[in-house]
């Protein structure tokens, strides 16, 4: 008995003094009935715009919406998730410091987290109870019962092999030891520990294929998707998953490593902004897009992959900036580097401003991290705000359409690194500058510029930060000065002449 005793008061000595080892991190991949419905309503009806929306209406036409009551059902699924489109923000600024902020809790993405997670149907229905009112529960439960049985059974026939297939061979491949690797010491450089950083999970959905177009991935509340057409490899696709997951890997690293990772870059002013807006997208690009891909694809098909434009990412500034880094990453990951470290943040400053040069200081840079206001006092204002979105193809992108009286300044005020647009007219250019979208001062130059017509200006806010003004009385106005502020390759101070 003494001895058991001694043994046990060892065994607990050990669990207290022996430091946690960090599990590693793995990738676990799923392929659900219910997480393709759930994605193909969504996408078909507008809920969802990071998806293959052409090629899904496509098949819903030829397949699922041949009557009536099919379209009435996929109307009250676009209607309920229209209803629960609400957003609870939290104060998060102490700690959200850089990277794509989880500033809010979303209903509307929580419901679309419940389909990924869904094992079955009836779990499915069990997660919903924690996010919907009981009628509205019974309302979805009714509508994919009407979708169900001809869904699964073009699911079944059409979709489940090759799925299974893919998460195989995805699975296969993130288990190797490169990949193991790369993952580990993305982890280690972007500080990401914490309950849920030793496990992705990733869903395959199935693309149809009916439509060419690119496939689509992303990151739902920390839970991976990626669509899968039939004549893709899910293991050819693995840089664009891997992509996301860098993302979630910085939005979990440490408040101590996000606070130090901006405050390193606002040492460096205006170019130290620029960096941080393209941080988190550029990072991605460069692990995702360029080292893993690099390790997946064959040898000789690498050179021409890296040369040829938009390669890494269809967005010319990112695809320069992913290029840039990818080296620098490299580097820093081999050495066990972290992204907090000074040294590091100096590094990947200096090759995005090499590589980007005046450009880097240019709206679609500077704005990559977007607060965005439009006056409803301008005519047709979500014309203006559907051009923002769509031209500048933000990575953290925060856009309303209000009274100026109304205008929220917090952010404006709070977070020098955010670029700021706001559209107006004339008569509100004295209460944007009283609720911090500029300074007072340059209300009056703005105001001359307005006297002959819409005008563009650069102006600053009290903190030292870029707000675009865009001074127009209606979207047919104000939309060929948002393609002029776009189409930038600079910045500007005051009057910008559109030729």
């Amino acid at each position: 008995m003494r001895r058991l005793r001694l043994f046990l008061l060892a065994a607990v000595a050990l669990c207290v003094a022996a430091p946690a080892a960090r599990a590693q991190l793995h990738v676990v991949v799923r392929v659900s009935p219910v997480a393709d419905l759930a994605h193909q309503l969504d996408c078909v009806t507008g809920i969802v715009h990071v998806c293959g929306t052409a090629d899904y209406r496509q098949l819903w036409r030829e397949r699922f919406l041949r009557d009536a009551a099919d379209t009435a059902a996929a109307q009250a699924w676009g209607r309920l998730r229209a209803r629960y489109a609400v957003d609870y923000r939290i104060d998060t600024a102490s700690t959200d410091a850089v990277g794509r902020e989880h500033r809010h809790v979303s209903l509307s993405q929580r419901w679309r987290l419940a389909g990924l997670q869904a094992r079955s149907w009836e779990d499915y229905d069990e997660r919903l109870a924690l996010l919907l009112l009981p009628r509205d529960r019974a309302r979805v439960a009714t509508i994919t019962a009407h979708f169900r049985p001809r869904f699964l059974a073009w699911w079944e026939a059409e979709s489940r092999d090759r799925l299974t297939r893919g998460r195989d061979s995805v699975a296969a491949l993130l288990d190797g030891p490169e990949l193991r690797g790369l993952l580990a010491g993305a982890r280690r450089f972007y500080d990401a520990t914490g309950p849920g950083t030793d496990t992705v999970t990733l869903t395959l959905v199935s693309r149809p294929g009916l439509v060419r177009g690119s496939t689509n991935a992303e990151v739902v509340e920390g839970w991976a998707v990626q669509e899968l057409t039939p004549t893709a490899s899910a293991a050819r696709e693995t840089g664009v998953t891997l992509h996301e997951v860098a993302h979630l890997m910085l939005s979990l690293a440490t408040d101590t490593t996000r606070a130090a990772v901006a405050a390193g870059l606002a040492r460096a002013g205006v170019e130290g902004r620029a960096v941080r807006s393209l941080l988190d997208e550029g990072l991605a690009t460069a692990f995702g897009n360029g080292l893993v891909e690099r390790t997946v694809r064959p040898v000789a098909t690498w050179a021409a992959y890296v040369e040829r434009p938009l390669s890494f990412y269809n967005d010319d500034v990112i695809d320069v900036a992913g290029k840039a880094l990818m080296p620098v990453l490299d580097s820093l990951l081999r050495a066990g580097a972290t992204l907090r470290e000074p040294a590091t943040l100096d590094a990947i400053r200096r090759a995005v401003a090499t590589a980007m040069g005046p450009r880097l200081l240019s709206p679609r840079a500077l704005l990559h991290d977007v607060w965005g206001f439009v006056d409803d006092g301008v005519a047709e204002p979500f014309a203006v705000t559907r051009a923002l979105q769509r031209g500048l193809r933000a990575g953290n992108f925060s856009l309303g359409v209000d009274s100026t009286g109304g205008m929220p300044t917090e952010t404006l005020a709070r977070d020098p690194w955010i670029g700021a647009v706001v559209v107006a007219p004339p008569r509100a250019l004295t209460t944007l500058a009283a609720r911090g979208a500029f300074r007072a001062s340059e209300v009056a130059a703005i105001r001359r510029a307005a006297a002959a017509g819409p005008v563009l200006y650069g102006a600053r806010r009290a903190n030292g930060a870029r707000t675009w003004v865009v001074v127009a009385r209606s979207s047919k106005e104000a939309l060929p000065l948002v393609e002029r502020m776009i189409a930038l390759d600079r910045d500007v101070d005051g009057v910008v002449r559109v030729p």
